[in-house]
C-alpha cells in the first residue's frame, strides 16, 4: 500500500472483556473465538485485523463505535471514518492514500 496502512476493525461489538471498573461490555473488545468467527464469515481474512484487548487503540483514535476505520498516510497522519463503507469506499480511501 505504498507506505499507507488502514487499521481495519477486528470484530463485530463484544460480548468479551470489561474493566474491573464496569460490567459493561465495551464495543471492539470481545474474545478471540468471535473475532476469528467474524473475520470468516465475512470473508476478509486478507487484510490485517488489529485485537484492541484494553480499548487504547480505539481511545487514541477516539472510536466510539463500529463499523469504523482510521486510515493512517505515510507520514502517519490519521483519518477517521465512522460507519460502513463497502467495497467501493474502502477501495476509493486506499487509492487516496496510496496515490499520494
Amino acid at each position: 500500500m505504498s507506505g499507507a496502512t488502514a487499521l481495519v476493525r477486528a470484530a463485530c461489538g463484544g460480548t468479551g472483556a470489561s474493566d474491573s471498573a464496569s460490567t459493561t461490555t465495551r464495543p471492539g473488545r470481545d474474545d478471540l473465538e468471535p473475532i476469528n468467527a467474524f473475520i470468516d464469515d465475512y470473508d476478509v481474512g486478507a487484510f490485517d485485523h488489529i485485537v484492541d484487548e484494553t480499548g487504547a487503540i480505539w481511545a487514541n483514535f477516539e472510536i466510539v463505535s463500529q463499523p469504523s476505520f482510521v486510515f493512517l498516510d505515510a507520514g502517519g497522519d490519521s483519518t477517521s471514518y465512522l460507519g460502513p463503507l463497502g467495497v467501493d469506499g474502502l477501495s476509493e480511501r486506499l487509492d487516496s492514500l496510496t496515490s499520494n
